[in-house]
């Protein structure tokens, strides 16, 4: 399952020095190994190596291309394939900052077998962006990052819509357990799809919070970013972000307190001006 919060950097800023450091940390903490560092200079196809107990190599190797294209890559891949060949490791895995397609991936995948074992260990920008998600405290150790995008700042301003996001997603997670599909679910999909919002109205009991759960976890599959909005339009203004994947979940939004009291007048144009701004 991907973070509820999805990294979105470039990696332009960065040194091919601190992008392999940063793919060094990323792989240690997802597959729970220490690879071995070595000091500035040619690298013989090796950036870090990992040997087991029983004995097995994994190379990592981190390629980090900016306003490059494919071709290029591939140019740069062709060589690292001779050096691969002479250090004959039982694994080898390639992380580049390149954007890559499906196809990409099974060209490199196929180029060095049977070095690299699985398409899973060639990671392109996307991938490496998911592993940020998933390990935020990597994230906040290379600040560099920070200087391309304002994603760590945001998260500590706002951090009490950030926490409630995180928190809420974990209760839906646990109520997927026991939904049952239905018809509704299919038609608030479209509605979404369509229109990019959808009111969802009822009696007690029927099933409203249960529906918005479940349409929250289908968009945060399809790498949205979830915002769990629980006091008032201004929470989901200073989480929006133009350009960006996002679901706003508006729990109880035009409930009991609005039917008592109404919206104020600011709230209400900042309200139709969102609605106005996601469509």
């Amino acid at each position: 399952m991907r973070s509820i919060w999805v990294s979105s950097y470039t990696f332009n800023n960065l040194s091919p020095i601190d992008f392999e450091e940063l793919c060094r940390d990323l792989l240690q903490k997802e597959l729970n190994v220490m690879f071995e560092s070595f000091t500035e200079g040619k690298d013989g196809g090796i950036d870090f190596r990992c040997s087991s107990s029983s004995g097995d190599e994994t190379i990592l190797q981190c390629k980090r291309f900016t306003k490059s294209t494919y071709s290029s890559l591939l140019t740069e891949l062709k060589k690292e394939l001779k050096s691969v060949k002479k250090l004959n490791p039982n694994r080898y895995i390639l992380m580049t900052s390149f954007g890559l397609t499906p196809a990409n991936e099974v060209e490199i995948l196929n180029m060095f077998h049977p070095y690299i074992q699985k398409s899973e260990d060639v990671y392109g920008k996307n991938d490496i962006n998911n592993l940020i998600g998933r390990h935020g405290e990597i994230e906040k150790k290379h600040y560099k990052l920070w200087i391309e995008s304002s994603n760590i700042l945001e998260k500590f301003i706002h951090k009490d819509v950030v926490n409630r996001s995180t928190f809420k997603f974990d209760e839906i997670k646990e109520k997927l357990k026991i939904f049952v599909m239905s018809e509704n679910y299919n038609d608030a999909v479209e509605i979404l799809n369509e229109y990019h919002y959808c009111i969802i109205a009822g009696n007690p009991g029927v099933g409203k919070s249960t529906l918005a759960d479940v349409l929250s976890y289908h968009y945060v599959r399809e790498e949205f970013e979830f915002c769990y909005v629980l006091q008032n339009i201004s929470e989901a203004l200073k989480m929006f972000e133009d350009g960006k994947k996002q679901i706003f979940y508006f729990d109880d939004f035009l409930g009991a307190n609005f039917l008592e009291d109404g919206l104020e007048r600011n709230e209400e144009t900042d309200f139709i001006s969102f609605l106005r701004k996601i469509k």
